[in-house]
């Protein structure tokens, strides 16, 4: 019982790590396109 239950911890703690990881390069890549629109409105204004 106790080592099912392990693997289903573990396997829910892995999906978790995935998901944040998920998250924080959908975040980055957020803020790169954001970073590249202003770099691009600078440069347009220019």
């Amino acid at each position: 019982m106790w080592s099912r239950f392990l693997g289903v911890l573990s396997t829910l703690i892995s999906d978790l790590i995935n998901a944040e990881e998920i998250l924080m390069v959908v975040y980055h890549l957020e803020n790169h396109a954001v970073f590249g629109m202003v770099c691009f409105f600078h440069f347009e204004v220019l």
